[in-house]
C-alpha cells in the first residue's frame, strides 16, 4: 500500500498588491511511492486573492515529470471551486508564456524554476490551464478550490523530485507567482530495468535517455561531480560493451571514434550511433550497453562506483 504524504505550504511573506491575484498552495497530497505504468492521484488545495481587475484570464497548473511519462497526453485534471467546477487542458505549445517574450510556457518554467534536486536533464514542465476563462474584480471575496490530478507513472523504476507550479495566465510566474512552486520526492517501482536515480550526482549521462540503437545520442562525462583522475587527464577514451539478442559487441581499444571530445573544465562528450559504433550486423538488435572511461594510455578508469560500469538501456 502506498504511503501517503501531505505537505502544507505556508507562504510567510507579504505580496505586493499590484498582482492580479495571489495564489496560495495550502495543501498538496500525493503518494510517496507509485507503481510503474499505473495511474495515481494528486490533490492540491488552492486559495486565490483578487488584487486587481483582469479580464479573460485562466488558472495555470504545471507539473515537472520525466519526458518518458508523456504526461501531456496521459494526465487528467479537474477542479472544484467556489467559482465553479471544470477541467484543465494542455496549453498549446505555441503559446508564449506571460511576461516571457518569445518563450513558451514549458521552456520558460525550466529556465525560471528549474528541475529541483534532479540532476539528469530528462525532465519537462507540462503545463495546463483552465478550459474556462475568468474575469477578476479587485476586492472581491477570496475564493478557493481543489485541484484533482490523475497522473500516470512511466514504465521505468526511478527516484526523483516531482515539481508543481501554479499561477495565472496574465501574470505568469513573474514575481510572486514564481514562489508558488513545490517539489516532492517520488519513487517509482515495479518497472523496467535498474532504478534511475535522478537525484544522484551523475558523472556520466546519456542524452536522450530513451533512444533506439540506430539513433544518434551523446555520452557526457563531468569530472567535477565526484573525485576522479580527470583533473589530470588530457585524453579520455570510451570503452563499452553492447549486448544484443545473442551476441556481445565490445570496443576496448583506443580508436578515433571512441575518443572523447574535451569541453573544458573537466568535462567531455562523445556523439555516436550505437549500431555503427559497435559494428552490429543485420539481424542483431542492441538491448543495452555498459561503458566506462579510460584516461589516455594509462590504466586509470572512470566508472560508476556503485556498479563499476555505467549502463544504458535501449528502447
Amino acid at each position: 500500500m502506498n504511503k501517503r504524504i501531505t505537505l502544507t505550504v505556508f507562504l510567510l511573506f507579504v505580496i505586493a498588491a499590484i498582482f492580479t491575484r495571489c495564489i496560495f498552495i495550502d495543501e498538496l497530497t500525493m503518494p510517496a511511492n507509485v507503481q510503474a505504468g499505473k495511474k495515481f492521484k494528486i490533490s492540491m488545495r488552492i486559495r486565490m486573492q483578487p488584487k486587481q481587475d483582469r479580464e479573460n484570464i485562466r488558472f495555470v497548473f504545471a507539473m515537472l515529470v520525466p519526458k518518458g511519462w508523456h504526461a501531456k497526453n496521459n494526465t487528467k485534471i479537474s477542479y472544484t471551486s467556489t467559482r465553479g467546477n471544470g477541467i484543465l487542458v494542455p496549453v498549446p505549445a505555441n503559446v508564449v508564456a506571460a511576461k516571457m517574450q518569445y518563450i513558451n510556457w514549458p521552456d520558460g518554467l525550466m529556465n525560471r524554476v528549474g528541475m529541483g534536486k534532479n540532476t539528469i536533464p530528462d525532465f519537462e514542465w507540462v503545463v495546463f490551464w483552465t478550459q474556462r476563462i475568468y474575469s477578476i474584480t479587485s476586492g472581491e471575496p477570496e475564493f478557493s478550490g481543489m485541484l484533482h490530478v490523475i497522473a500516470t507513472a512511466g514504465n521505468e523504476n526511478a527516484k526523483m523530485d516531482m515539481g508543481f507550479m501554479v499561477c495565472n495566465s496574465f501574470d505568469g510566474f513573474e514575481g510572486e507567482s514564481v514562489t508558488k512552486k513545490v517539489f516532492k520526492p517520488l519513487t517509482v517501482s515495479g518497472g523496467k530495468g535498474l532504478q534511475i536515480d535522478y537525484q544522484k550526482p551523475q558523472t556520466s549521462v546519456v542524452t536522450p535517455l530513451r533512444s533506439r540503437d540506430t539513433a544518434l545520442f551523446t555520452i557526457s562525462l563531468d569530472g567535477n561531480r565526484v573525485n576522479t583522475p580527470l583533473s589530470r587527464a588530457s585524453i579520455v577514451y570510451l570503452y563499452a560493451k553492447g549486448y544484443a539478442n545473442q551476441k556481445v559487441f565490445e570496443v576496448s581499444e583506443q580508436r578515433i571514434d571512441n575518443k572523447m571530445v574535451p569541453l573544458g573544465n573537466n568535462k567531455w562528450q562523445l556523439k555516436l550511433r550505437p549500431r555503427t559504433f559497435f559494428d552490429v550486423e543485420e539481424g542483431q538488435s542492441l538491448k543495452r550497453m555498459e561503458y566506462y572511461f579510460v584516461i589516455g594510455n594509462s590504466r586509470l578508469k572512470v566508472d560508476n562506483n556503485s556498479v563499476k560500469r555505467y549502463q544504458h538501456t535501449f528502447q
